[in-house]
């Protein structure tokens, strides 16, 4: 018996040796194959994580160029309202003074009429009265001429 322990001891000790170098290779195999996963994973994520960085940075920068932009047109436009409004109070300013001046033109040109037609009004009834005087003085001269004929 002692032929057949050996036999199978042996036997079996091979068979262990070589489950266990199995056991190995596939514990070599799968952490091959888990490492290149992983390696796998870890790539894309730094892809992704670049993209998405790359894409912030683009956004924000495209987001800064438009703030530029309605930061100059706010400025722009600000700038021409201001100017608009400044032409406004000078036109009005313009118009008041014109109106006032011609207003001051009118009534001086209205005060000159009605004195002009009053000295007028005044010189005809002067020149009736003065019209009405000679001819009362001829009939006054003519009745005493008459009456001194007869």
């Amino acid at each position: 018996m002692e032929g057949l322990n050996t036999t199978e001891e042996t036997s079996r000790t091979i068979a262990d040796s070589t489950l266990q170098t199995n056991i190995e290779n596939e514990t070599s195999a799968r952490t091959a194959v888990y490492l290149i996963l992983q390696s796998n994973i870890d790539t894309e994520a730094n892809i992704r994580t670049d993209a998405i960085t790359n894409e912030t940075t683009l956004r924000a920068a495209a987001v800064q160029g438009l703030q530029s932009n309605i930061n100059t047109e706010t400025s722009t436009r600000t700038t021409a309202d201001f100017a608009l409004q400044t032409n406004i109070y000078a036109e009005e300013s313009r118009a008041a003074a014109a109106e006032s001046t011609l207003q001051t033109n009118i009534n001086t040109e209205t005060s000159a009429r009605t004195k002009s037609k009053n000295a007028e009004i005044t010189a005809r009834s002067v020149a009736d009265a003065t019209l009405q005087i000679n001819p009362n003085a001829e009939k006054t001269t003519a009745k005493d001429a008459k009456d001194s004929l007869q």
